[in-house]
C-alpha cells in the first residue's frame, strides 16, 4: 500500500512538472504585423527644420536615395512632394511561427 501511495505521489509530481512546463514555454507562434499604413506627416517646414543646414553660405538638406545618404541643396528639392510618415498603424495582422526546413527548387 505504502509503495502504491508513493508511486501515485511521483505520477502527480511528473504531471504537475508537466502543466508547469508546458504554461511557460515560450510560445514560438503569434501574430505580427503584416500591413501598416501612415497615419501622420510631418510638414515641409518641419521636414526642412529637421534635415537643412547651411553649408558652405548655401542651405542644404540631408536625404536618403536609394539607401544612400546624400546632402542637396534645398532649392533642388520640390518641397510639395516630400512626405515623410511619423506615425504608422497596423492594419492586418498574420499568424507567425518559427521554422527550420529547406524547400527543394
Amino acid at each position: 500500500m505504502k509503495r502504491i501511495t508513493i508511486a501515485a505521489i511521483l505520477v502527480i509530481l511528473i504531471w504537475l512538472i508537466f502543466l508547469t512546463y508546458n504554461e511557460f514555454k515560450p510560445n514560438k507562434e503569434g501574430w505580427k504585423c503584416s500591413t501598416v499604413e501612415c497615419t501622420n506627416f510631418i510638414t515641409s517646414q518641419e521636414w526642412v527644420n529637421r534635415n537643412c543646414f547651411l553649408l558652405n553660405n548655401q542651405e542644404v538638406c540631408r536625404v536618403n536615395i536609394n539607401n544612400l545618404e546624400q546632402v542637396i541643396p534645398l532649392q533642388n528639392i520640390n518641397l510639395s512632394v516630400v512626405r515623410q510618415c511619423i506615425e504608422l498603424k497596423c492594419v492586418e495582422e498574420i499568424k507567425i511561427r518559427n521554422v527550420s526546413y529547406n524547400i527543394n527548387i
